[in-house]
């Protein structure tokens, strides 16, 4: 007759390192696909599951947060033929390191205000938009409304979003002399 095994300890479950990626462009999340850890018991294993802390499926994304980023702990729990189960705990963090989108103007040219040396220039607003900021900031240097001189000034826009990530971008105001026109009547 064979001997008689009773399984009296729990598997061995071998977790895999911490994971810690950016957010997919465009979004704030990350798709993070993580392999099953690898498990063992002298006697079989019955099943090796994962369940994320903020109860959501293994497969969908991983939210993104400001650095040091959004942090979803997934608990590894093997368990072997005679039921006893051995857990283990591995991290999924998701940063957003992703700057805000953002559109300028196109260049501007206009003349001078009553034939002076400069003009006041007022600029469309800048279009802003951010894959978790709702609400991100811009600032322009000029700001729209200002005096800008005779010549070309360029005029950058910085776009913050809540984590600190920025866009950058520019155009110009090129502001001319007004040309003095005459009208000649008869000779």
């Amino acid at each position: 007759s064979m001997p008689l095994t009773i399984d009296q300890t729990g598997p061995s479950i071998g977790c895999n390192a911490d994971v810690s990626v950016s957010n997919d462009p465009g979004l704030c999340s990350a798709i993070v696909n993580l392999p099953t850890p690898p498990a063992a018991d002298d006697c079989g294993i019955l099943s090796v599951e994962g369940l994320r802390s903020d109860g959501l499926a293994l497969d969908d994304p991983y939210p993104a947060a400001c650095d040091p980023g959004n942090t979803v702990m997934v608990t590894w729990t093997a368990t072997d033929i005679a039921g006893h189960e051995t857990s283990c705990v591995q991290t999924v963090t998701v940063t957003d390191d992703e700057g805000p989108t953002l559109t300028v103007s196109d260049d501007i040219i206009a003349y001078a205000d009553g034939g002076g040396v400069s003009a006041v220039i007022d600029y469309p607003a800048p279009v802003v938009d951010d894959n978790c900021d709702p609400d991100p900031s811009v600032d322009c240097v000029p700001p729209s409304g200002s005096v800008f001189p005779l010549g070309i000034t360029e005029v950058t826009c910085t776009a913050t979003d809540e984590c600190g990530n920025t866009t950058i971008d520019t155009f110009s105001v090129q502001v001319l002399e007004q040309a003095e026109c005459f009208l000649v009547i008869g000779d």
